[in-house]
């Protein structure tokens, strides 16, 4: 029975500047501007005088009996030894501990420089309304990330004894954290402090083993990483006008072209073994392979240097295209505007999925159950292309005499290209699609991958009115409502994680003389979220669906000065999420369940 819990402070620093140029005659319009920001986040955590995890557990094996579940809660546990013994998990002189480690100190470092132009010239001569614009951008981003020395240490006891006792926290004890247990005393939480303190006083209580100080040397080069993406964009657009202005539209065509540079750790476990001039593994006549003799024993310090290359691994590409649109809008009647458009759009992958990065992890007994995967092997796919969509998209407007709106939609997606996570033990045609060497066959591989065509479909309603028709008591009151709703068609591990299938949003806005109340509900249906290969391949986490009320009262003490209360999540709505794939049975597809209470804020605004 562990504590698991983590302390981090996180440093950042902005600049940013800009010149702005701006010339409009009526007939020509002209903006130019060029930007320059710098940034760079830091972390130390081992400077400020603490560790950011310890690892603390039970000294003794335990077995926990859970009693009173009912609506996916628990109502009480026990504790008990392997002699069925009851153990007082709120004691922390039962609790050991052993190990404590410092995040590696981060230095991230990120620029963009742009420069822009465009250009508009109305056109008189014409019969009608018009004018046409010209542009271009250009954008260079770079990324700079370096994670070095996050070291772990193995606790060595004070005279023999592990006991996580003398650390206990001063600042959380007292503080009931187990907000469904109130019987239960507090939590006897370790210091991360305390346990550092002793660490500067004493550093012979902790000691390194070589497999900590290889996973040093190691995490220094895999979080190495630096990419720089160019990109530059022309455009063509025209406009114009027709049937007194009831009638609107704005076409164009956009050229953007991305270069993208970036290199990343090689590792290649390999590399510590003997090649022949032919390439092959030089062997023993025995057949084994023959190691380096720089490379020490397996696992040993001597082979990091061979097995982790520091920005080694070197990636470049380039890819453009051409993106059409057009709008269009129409006024039929006063109330009633009908709007219709095309776009074609397409999204860059995450610099994170694009820069050289493999990680391999072999399990160390590859015979000890043929049913287990034989190693995971997570890399980045440089080859990731973006993807592409038409958009296709119409929707009705209409305003009422009392100043109210009723307005729905309907909207395609057509997805060339789309992402997708995968996860599951790869297969001969697996590794031949993506790319990887055939000794992998049978391992967990985790990358992203274009996962072929998608399409999202979908409809939206919006309605906002006041309750005059009712009486003049009415006009005070503003009730309002919208929903989307989504159909999500793709490849099974499409990442539809930005997507979500079902929301609505209702409630009501109440304003009479200086007091202002707003209520409003939200609904969110079952959202496929992040992939979770601890469940299995193909098996991804699920939000599920929750409704949240939030509550906001304004009272306008002067013409400038208010007093305000809000409410997040009156109702202390539960928060559920669950996490299966396939194989995954219902009874045990539950992966979160938790409340967070109700947020309150209060206070004074004003403008002066």
């Amino acid at each position: 029975l562990p504590q698991s819990f983590s302390f981090s402070k996180n440093s950042g620093l902005s600049q940013s500047g800009n010149v702005r140029y701006r010339f409009d005659d009526g007939t020509w319009k002209i903006q130019s501007a060029v930007s320059r920001s710098n940034s760079k986040a830091w972390r130390r955590d081992t400077a400020r005088g603490f560790f950011n995890t310890v690892g603390v557990a039970l000294t003794m094996p335990v077995r926990v009996n859970y009693t009173g579940i009912a609506n996916g809660r628990l109502g009480d546990f026990e504790v008990f030894d392997n002699a069925n013994q009851p153990v007082d998990a709120f004691d922390l002189n039962n609790y050991t501990l052993s190990t404590a480690s410092g995040v590696p100190n981060t230095n991230v470092r990120a620029t963009i420089t742009s420069a822009d132009l465009d250009v508009r010239r109305q056109i008189p001569w014409l019969p009608f309304p018009a004018a046409v614009q010209v542009g271009g951008m250009h954008r260079i981003q770079t990324n700079d990330d370096r994670r070095l020395d996050g070291r772990a240490y193995t606790y060595n006891g004070i005279n023999g004894s592990r006991s996580a006792a003398p650390y206990l926290s001063d600042v959380y004890y007292g503080e009931r954290k187990l907000a469904s247990f109130e019987n239960k005393p507090y939590v006897p939480w370790v210091s991360p402090h305390k346990v550092w303190d002793a660490f500067a006083a004493n550093p012979s209580l902790f000691t390194q083993t070589v497999a900590q100080q290889r996973t040093t040397a190691s995490n220094n080069i895999l979080n190495s990483k630096y990419i720089e993406e160019s990109v530059s964009a022309l455009y063509l657009q025209a406009e114009g006008r027709w049937f007194h202005n009831r009638l609107s539209a704005v076409t164009g065509v956009r050229f953007e072209k991305t270069t993208d540079e970036g290199v990343g750790p090689l590792q290649d476990p390999d590399a510590v073994f003997v090649r022949t001039a032919t390439g092959a593994f030089a062997r023993t006549p025995t057949g084994a392979r023959i190691r380096k003799p720089e490379a020490g024993t397996a696992g040993s310090l001597a082979e990091v240097p061979l097995i982790y290359q520091e920005r080694a691994a070197r990636a470049e590409r380039s890819y453009h295209g051409y993106y059409p649109s057009l709008h269009l809008n129409f006024n039929a009647t006063e109330r009633l505007l009908l709007r219709a458009a095309y776009a074609k759009t397409y999204g860059r992958p995450n610099f994170s999925n694009i820069i050289p990065n493999t990680t391999v992890n072999q399990d160390d007994d590859l015979n000890a159950d043929p049913e287990e995967t034989l190693g995971r092997i997570t890399f980045s796919n440089i080859g990731l292309k973006p993807w592409s969509a038409d958009n296709y998209d119409v929707s009705v407007e209409y305003y009422t005499d009392q100043g109210g709106v009723v307005s729905g939609g309907l909207f395609l997606k057509e997805v060339k290209d789309f992402f997708g996570t995968y996860v599951k033990d790869a297969t001969a045609e697996d590794l031949a699609a993506l790319g990887l060497d055939p000794r992998y066959l049978g391992w967990r591989v985790t990358t992203k991958f274009n996962s072929g065509s998608a399409r999202v479909r979908g409809a939206e309603i919006n309605v906002r009115h006041s309750l005059l028709p009712f009486g003049a008591w009415g006009r005070h009151v503003i009730v309002f409502a919208n929903a989307t709703k989504l159909k999500l068609d793709g490849n099974d591990l499409a990442d539809f994680t930005g997507f979500l299938p079902e929301s609505v949003n209702w409630g009501f806005t109440i304003a009479k003389g200086r007091t202002t109340l707003i209520t409003k509900w939200n609904y969110r249906g079952e959202q496929k979220a992040v992939s979770y290969p601890d469940m299995g391949p193909n098996a991804f986490r699920f939000p599920q669906p929750r409704t949240q009320l939030d509550v906001s009262l304004d009272f306008r003490i002067g013409k400038r000065t208010s007093l305000y209360a809000n409410v997040r999540n009156a109702t202390n709505g539960i928060q559920k999420e669950d996490a299966y794939g396939p194989d995954t049975p219902t009874y045990a597809r539950e992966f979160y369940h938790g409340k967070f209470g109700r947020a309150f804020t209060v206070g004074v605004k004003g403008s002066f």
